[in-house]
Formats: structure tokens, C-alpha cells, sequence
């Protein structure tokens, strides 16, 4: 008699102990679940949609970086204004130096690349995980603005060289960084790089040449 109510209570015990096992199990994927939830949250901000692929996180993005690019290039050009230009044509011109027509055609398609490889970065890490691209971004373009400010506006090639050389290191950081992080953006910025070194060599020459 003794014996099978011992069987008895261990059975319930080992059913009640693999019940709470169960539970403990359930718990945990419930806890991972909603952690993966917080995580997600936290990089993007929920839209009204609430879609993965919506315009909010999507187009916006793009259009802010393409935004910022075309801005700094709009600045660029302010500096070219009609006496920095007949000061130019005054210049002894390197013979293999391109066409004027070409520069604005370049530096469109050059901005567009720029700004979609840093929205692709910024779209696979966050803002958080690519603060040192977003660094070396806005330095390249401080530094783009600055070449024309001083090669056009101070009528300096010899500080429009400089600058250049501080503008083609921080692409060419901004390209290495781009590399670990996302491919596609890393290519995409190969154009920039052969661009800014190709009007770096095109400065020196103006420079040794006037």
C-alpha cells in the first residue's frame, strides 16, 4: 500500500516538474521574443504604417542624404560666380585638362553615389553603429565646399592643393571604413575616390603651371 502511493506521488511529482519546465521554456522564448522587439524599436522609430519597407524609413532617409550631398555641391557653386570665372580662363590650362561642360554632368552623378552608399550603410546599422561614416561624410563635404572657397573665391591654387589633399583622405577613409560594413556602398564611392584624385592632380597642376 505504502509503495503505490509513493509511485503515485512521485508520478505527480514528475509530471508537476515537467510542467514547470515547460513553462521556464515558454518564458524564456517570450523574453527573447520581446527583447528582439525592444532592439528593433530602438533603431527605428515605429511610423504610422508600421511597415518594414514603408516611406518613412526608406525614401526619406535616401532623399535627407541625397539632401545633404546636392546641398554642399549647390555650395560649391556659389563660389564659381563670374569674376572667379573670367579668372580662371586667365590660367594656363594643362593640355589634358577635361572640358568645362563636364564638371557639372561628374559632380551630379558623384553626389548621387555618395549620398545613396552612406543611406545604404545607414540602413543596414543605424545612425548609432555608422556615427564615424557620418563623420568622415560631413568632413569630405566641409572639405569639398572649402577647395571651391579657396581655388575660385581666393583665386589660390597652391590652398585649393591642400585642401583637395585633406579632401581625397578623408574619401578614401570614408571608402575603407565603408568596406567592413556594406559592399555595394564601399563600390559605390570608387567614382568619388578616382574623381577627387584625378581634380587633385588637375589642381597641381594649375598650381605649378600659374
Amino acid at each position: 500500500m505504502d509503495t503505490k502511493f509513493r509511485d503515485k506521488v512521485v508520478s505527480k511529482f514528475d509530471r508537476l516538474e515537467g510542467d514547470v519546465e515547460q513553462m521556464e521554456r515558454k518564458a524564456e522564448r517570450f523574453t527573447n521574443r520581446l527583447r528582439e522587439d525592444l532592439v528593433q524599436e530602438s533603431l527605428h522609430d515605429r511610423c504610422p504604417c508600421d511597415r518594414e519597407d514603408c516611406i518613412c524609413r526608406e525614401i526619406l532617409p535616401w532623399l535627407g542624404f541625397l539632401g545633404l550631398s546636392y546641398a554642399a555641391g549647390w555650395v560649391v557653386s556659389l563660389f564659381m560666380h563670374h569674376r572667379a570665372y573670367e579668372w580662371f580662363q586667365t590660367l594656363n590650362q594643362p593640355v589634358w585638362a577635361p572640358p568645362e561642360w563636364i564638371f557639372p554632368l561628374v559632380c551630379t552623378v558623384m553626389h548621387f553615389l555618395l549620398g545613396t552608399a552612406m543611406w545604404l550603410a545607414w540602413r543596414k546599422m543605424g545612425c548609432h553603429r555608422i556615427s564615424h561614416l557620418l563623420a568622415l561624410f560631413v568632413v569630405f563635404l566641409i572639405l569639398k565646399v572649402g577647395w571651391s572657397y579657396c581655388f575660385f573665391h581666393l583665386q589660390s591654387p597652391f590652398a585649393g592643393f591642400v585642401d583637395l589633399l585633406w579632401a581625397f583622405g578623408a574619401i578614401v577613409l570614408l571608402a575603407i571604413s565603408m568596406a567592413p560594413i556594406h559592399r555595394l556602398g564601399a563600390i559605390l564611392l570608387i567614382p568619388e575616390v578616382l574623381w577627387t584624385g584625378y581634380l587633385l592632380i588637375l589642381n597641381w597642376a594649375y598650381w605649378r603651371m600659374n
